[in-house]
C-alpha cells in the first residue's frame, strides 16, 4: 500500500445522504423544507436546519437570503425524529379544517338537494 493512501481517512457515515438542491434567495424557510422532504424525506416539522455549528431558526416566511446563506452554502440536515415521515396530517394547519356546519350541508341549495 502507498503511503499516500494510507494516510487518507475518510469517515463512512460523513455525506451519507449528500443532495444539491439549487433554490433562489427568495426561498422561504418553508419552502426550503419541502424541498428536502422530497429530496430526502425528512419531515418538514423534523429538519433542523445548520450553517456551520449555527443553528438556523427563523419564522417559515423569512427567505434564506434574510438568513445570510447565500450561493454555495452546504446546510445540514438534522432529523429529531417527532414525526413520522409519512405523517402528512400534521402538515395541515388547524384552521384549515372544516367546521361540523359546513360538514353536513352537503348539496344543501343545489337541485341535488331537492326531492
Amino acid at each position: 500500500m502507498p503511503p499516500a493512501a494510507a494516510a487518507v481517512r475518510a469517515s463512512k457515515r460523513t455525506r451519507r445522504d449528500r443532495v444539491v438542491l439549487t433554490l433562489a434567495s427568495t426561498t422561504t424557510l418553508q419552502v426550503l423544507r419541502g424541498h428536502v422532504y422530497q429530496a430526502l424525506g425528512v419531515h418538514p416539522g423534523n429538519a433542523q436546519f445548520y450553517l456551520g455549528s449555527r443553528r438556523l431558526q427563523g419564522s417559515p416566511d423569512e427567505t434564506l437570503a434574510s438568513m445570510r446563506i447565500f450561493p454555495g452554502s452546504c446546510l445540514k440536515v438534522v432529523d429529531t425524529g417527532e414525526h413520522a415521515a409519512d405523517d402528512l396530517a400534521s402538515l395541515i394547519p388547524a384552521s384549515a379544517h372544516t367546521s361540523k356546519k359546513e360538514e353536513g350541508a352537503g348539496f344543501g341549495g343545489t337541485v341535488l338537494a331537492s326531492s
